[in-house]
């Protein structure tokens, strides 16, 4: 798995957990910008995990941590 497929599955958990509408979250970071990152069409930068972090109102080290725990098939506990 890539880990922008890794990355893709957090932000949807994250948001969809959080009951945060892509169209909310674009307040942060497009919606369009958004949309291709949960589809794995896009690579983010750090720029837009953090500004992403901020719209789920979680750290930015935890979206990172929790992309590469699912990208090495780990719990975020590991």
């Amino acid at each position: 798995m890539l880990l922008r497929q890794s990355f893709a599955a957090v932000l949807q958990l994250l948001r969809m957990r959080k009951g945060i509408s892509q169209p909310s979250i674009s307040k942060h970071v497009d919606q369009r910008t958004v949309s291709k990152l949960e589809l794995a069409k896009s690579s983010v930068s750090l720029e837009t995990s953090y500004k992403l972090a901020s719209g789920l109102q979680v750290e930015a080290t935890t979206l990172i941590a929790l992309t590469v725990a699912s990208h090495d098939h780990r719990t975020a506990r590991e």
